[in-house]
């Protein structure tokens, strides 16, 4: 499951209640967030464990991670909300070695 924010509220700005409603449904699910800036850090994976009107929180592992919707591309996750394979480079905010 996807959910795009430049599909549903055009640029990424302006979510609105529902992008954050949809986020909500997602909460205590494993899921992979790839972000709109580029780099190592384009993808973080964790626990999404709370939707603020801002920003949400992922935990992954002892590290827990405050991202800025607007800096949010998409969230995915598997079905059942098990974990999700971070893209390649990238795993919980870390560069890979």
């Amino acid at each position: 499951m996807a959910i795009e924010a430049e599909g549903y509220y055009g640029g990424g700005r302006g979510y609105g209640r529902s992008f954050y409603n949809l986020l909500q449904r997602e909460l205590n699910d494993n899921v992979l967030v790839i972000l709109t800036s580029g780099g190592a850090y384009s993808a973080v994976a964790g626990i999404l464990s709370r939707v603020m009107p801002d920003h949400i929180v992922l935990i992954n592992g002892n590290v827990i991670l405050e991202i800025p919707l607007d800096r949010i591309a998409t969230v995915s996750k598997l079905a059942g909300g098990g974990p999700v394979a971070p893209a390649p480079g990238s795993v919980a905010g870390f560069p890979a070695n």
